[in-house]
């Protein structure tokens, strides 16, 4: 084992307090990608067996931890990460702070393969349907890369912005800018003809301006979307002008732009547990499972009935590995991708954990 994977082995720990119980399925160690069934006339592929480099607890079950590995070092830099059954893709700066571009990194089980150069992108967009990735080009234009192929459409004048699709369909939902009777959320179905069939949601003019009003929250920031909606981050200053005091409340929304909630982080948590409530977090949520990230932790909730499940904690070195939103990414089942920069040894990683 190398000096970084002993590090890392021994830096994760696990704070889990459980106050229900819970049903889920954990991910095994079969690779998404790999094929197990059978074909008439054709030979089966063996599923590709993968290692765990560390193996948590949540609860009384196992959660293994992948590095994946590959011959090519990986980006010193990256600021956006996602992920389909057949590769990992990253935003990289590796020319230079404003030169950025994106790589594919296919894979089989955690062994990636040769990296391959999809071209300038910038750092607004980067998601994927599972079949599809979609991000934004220098010059005005959706890419959308199909595994194969890479089809260009002009972005219209009124200024698509940050995009978040939900993995498995077609739904997205964007921000727009630009003329004030389009500017605001919007959903839209997104595919090879770019995005189709615009709705607006919530208005820049009108519900943004109520929010700041009436509860003096301001700066929404999609961060996250999946079958029940999208979710928003705003920072609520509370009558202050300075940041003294702000926070970063979360709020879902559903798939007709009508708030559902306020995401409450220390819902039904045992007592003594630490309180998130007031902290950066971010959201994602898996096939069972909904979680905050914030700095070198996880929180876990059972996803169908909202019960605590625990929460996770990591590390490098004894230094939290920090949840960044372009970071992480999820694919549908029970597992979350994350890039880890590790400071000592110069390197970056990425790894797969299966809740």
């Amino acid at each position: 084992m190398k000096p970084w994977m002993k590090r890392m082995t021994s830096a994760l720990a696990i704070s889990m307090m459980t106050c229900a119980l819970f049903t889920g399925c954990l991910g095994g160690s079969e690779a998404p990608g790999s094929s197990s069934g059978s074909d008439a006339g054709k030979k089966v592929e063996e599923p590709i067996k993968m290692e765990a480099m560390a193996t948590l607890k949540l609860g009384e079950k196992d959660i293994p931890v992948y590095e994946f590995k590959g011959e090519e070092p990986l980006p010193l830099e990256m600021s956006m990460m996602t992920v389909t059954p057949e590769a990992i893709y990253l935003i990289e700066h590796t020319h230079g702070k404003d030169d950025k571009v994106l790589g594919k990194y296919p894979y089989k089980g955690d062994q990636l393969t040769a990296r391959e150069d999809l071209g300038e992108a910038t750092s607004t967009v980067l998601t994927t349907d599972g079949k599809n990735v979609y991000f934004f080009l220098k010059g005005g234009h959706l890419g959308i890369y199909d595994g194969q192929e890479l089809t260009k459409v002009p972005l219209s004048d009124n200024r698509e912005g940050s995009t978040q699709v939900v993995y498995g369909s077609d739904q997205a939902y964007f921000s727009r800018s630009g003329a004030l009777n389009t500017a605001g959320y919007t959903r839209a179905k997104i595919g090879k003809d770019g995005y189709t069939d615009p709705v607006l949601l919530l208005s820049q003019k009108e519900y943004v301006h109520k929010m700041k009003d009436e509860r003096d929250e301001v700066s929404p920031k999609l961060i996250f979307a999946d079958e029940m909606g999208f979710y928003l981050r705003w920072t609520a200053r509370h009558g202050s002008k300075n940041g003294q005091g702000w926070t970063s409340p979360i709020y879902l929304y559903d798939k007709d732009g009508k708030e559902v909630r306020q995401l409450n982080p220390d819902a039904g948590i045992p007592d003594g547990t630490e309180k998130w409530a007031g902290k950066k977090l971010l959201v994602c949520t898996t096939k069972d499972y909904f979680c905050f990230l914030t700095t070198g932790a996880i929180r876990v909730f059972d996803k169908n009935t909202s019960a605590y499940v625990g929460d996770i904690k990591w590390a490098i070195d004894k230094r939290p590995v920090l949840a960044d939103l372009g970071h992480f990414a999820v694919d549908g089942d029970n597992h979350i991708y994350f890039g880890i920069w590790d400071g000592k040894d110069k390197q970056q990683h990425i790894y797969r954990m299966d809740l």
